[in-house]
């Protein structure tokens, strides 16, 4: 399985100290925040919070929800997706207040798709589809600077 949508997962050998698991090699799919894993020793609802080193997705540090039982090592792990959108509507709404805080410090201006880019970019595997694409969408509606927004008769528009 690959992760991405809800209800997929992904595969991984890990070895895991109190809250801080150490993955040696995923065998399946992509690593991503904000799932429940399963496996030898892990105690029930515990889910990776955030990646602390390493390939984004892939080997590395990942910072759990809860301490486990000291040592569990070696093993076989699975994740299981179990939320309706990879990424909150709060946790994308904190990440383009912070892009935006950005861009306008530096001078910079983004179009509606630098904006999509940057989000599968910061949230690797978790946003897909035009669901979540309207999602940023909405936020740039919302909150990017009157000026960033398209000006004139919409694309593929025949009144004149």
């Amino acid at each position: 399985m690959s992760a991405g949508d809800p209800g997929e997962g992904f595969e991984f050998y890990a070895k895991i100290f109190e809250d801080v698991m150490l993955m040696t090699d995923v065998v399946s799919g992509i690593v991503v925040p904000d799932c429940i894993i399963r496996g030898p020793g892990i105690r029930p609802g515990t889910k990776i919070v955030s990646q602390l080193s390493g390939t984004p997705g892939g080997p590395g540090r990942y910072l759990l929800s809860r301490d486990q039982t000291p040592g569990v090592a070696g093993k076989w792990y699975d994740c299981e997706r179990w939320y309706k959108h990879s990424t909150s509507d709060a946790e994308l709404r904190d990440w383009y207040l912070t892009r935006l805080d950005q861009l306008l410090t530096a001078g910079q201006r983004s179009s509606g798709a630098d904006d999509w880019q940057a989000a599968q970019q910061e949230f690797p595997g978790r946003l897909k589809g035009e669901a979540d694409r309207e999602r940023v969408r909405a936020l740039r509606r919302e909150l990017a600077p009157h000026e960033w927004q398209r000006k004139g008769r919409p694309r593929g528009s025949n009144n004149q």
